[in-house]
């Protein structure tokens, strides 16, 4: 009958300590058949993390429990059992109790914390390549280890899966590195010389006395080399252009106009066209005349009045006016003595109000020609503007 009770009484020792060990989680232990218990038989811990052990003695207060590592650089144990992984690897922590112990195998996995580059801003001339080193802390990583290069800008830097980075444009751009996650990069200054120079924005035709804005770059697009522009124009009779590239034409001629930067040079011809002329002419009882650079042609039989007007044009006549080679007309006004009706023409812009018809070039032309397409249109007077 003792030995009844007293297995009974073993039970529910062992049953209380399992109570008390489980702490939210399946418990995994071992005990010794003679009331000693340890909670686990293994445990799994990353670098700096702690986990606590459980030992129960039957019947309690029989004897005290001591912890000991059988590795402390990889675990620790503290006098209340509390395990603490200090380095990667494997060690047993062992429980004793009088003359019984228990044992738990403790892992230790070491993970990646930082990552640190040989090189964390770099210059480098245009074709130029560097190796960059990556390291992985801490030093005692136990997991594999995936790395990854990366480029913010591959048309300014490249890099391959070992680091080795080149350049392959003129600008800015920043290498990244990541192992398993964790990440370090290196800023790059890619500096590249100019292969010339070349004249960007320009004209090939100025009138006197107005003026254009050349403009000039260094190639390739991506230099980064900085040179000062010097613009000049071979004969200054005819046009000037100042230190920014503004060009003026001063006389009708031919210059050219050249941008110097460093030892490289672009030129473009131009031809200075003489001031915009304005002139107003009365007409003649002719059919074909010419009047300095302005030419009449009438066509579809047009009547000459007398002193209160010009010409008198009907229903399907008109009059073709043309400037002289080498120049453009860019406005033409009608002054009516009679009527205000439409003329329709080839090219340009046409518009009226009250006795005044208006024309006004929207490409350039030497030549308009307008017709009359109803009734009758008297003008005395035209006013033509050419350059």
């Amino acid at each position: 009958m003792k030995r009844i009770v007293k297995i009974i009484s073993v039970m529910a020792a062992v049953m209380v300590a399992f109570t008390a060990c489980k702490n939210d989680e399946d418990i995994i232990g071992t005990n010794d058949g003679e009331g000693f218990f340890i909670n686990r038989t293994d445990l799994a811990l990353n670098k700096g993390a702690s986990a606590p052990l459980v030992a129960t003695v039957t019947p309690k207060g029989s004897a005290q429990v001591n912890w000991s590592s059988a590795n402390e650089a990889v675990a620790t144990v503290s006098n209340e059992g509390v395990v603490t992984a200090v380095g990667a690897g494997e060690t047993v922590i062992t429980a004793k109790a009088g003359s019984k112990s228990l044992q738990c195998t403790v892992y230790v996995t070491s993970m990646v914390t930082s990552v640190t580059l040989d090189n964390n801003t770099a210059e480098l001339w245009y074709g130029e390549e560097l190796q960059l080193t990556a390291t992985a802390n801490p030093d005692d990583i136990n997991v594999p280890m995936d790395t990854v290069w990366t480029s913010s800008n591959e048309s300014v830097v490249t890099v391959s899966k070992k680091g080795l980075v080149k350049a392959v444009g003129g600008g800015q751009a920043t290498v990244a590195v990541s192992i398993n996650g964790v990440s370090s990069a290196c800023d790059f200054n890619i500096r590249r010389n100019a292969d010339g120079v070349k004249i960007t924005t320009y004209t090939s035709e100025l009138a006197a006395h107005r003026a254009f804005q050349f403009e000039a770059e260094l190639y390739p697009a991506d230099v980064t080399e900085s040179l000062d522009f010097e613009w000049s124009v071979d004969n200054t009779d005819y046009a000037s252009i100042d230190e920014n590239g503004l060009l003026t034409g001063i006389a009708a001629g031919n210059v050219t106009v050249t941008v110097k930067a460093g030892e490289f040079s672009d030129s473009v011809p131009v031809t200075i066209k003489r001031e915009p002329q304005t002139v107003t002419i009365t007409t003649t009882s002719v059919d074909n005349f010419t009047d300095g650079d302005i030419t009449f042609t009438f066509n579809g039989g047009v009547n000459w009045g007398g002193s209160r007007y010009g010409v008198e044009f009907h229903t399907g006549s008109g009059v073709t006016i043309s400037v002289a080679s080498g120049f453009k007309i860019t406005k033409i006004t009608f002054t009516n003595t009679y009527g205000s009706r439409n003329f329709t023409v080839d090219n340009g812009s046409y518009s009226r109000s009250g006795s005044n018809h208006t024309w006004e070039a929207t490409e350039d032309v030497s030549s308009v020609t307008f017709t009359n397409n109803n009734a009758e249109i008297d003008v005395l007077k035209f006013t033509i503007t050419y350059e």
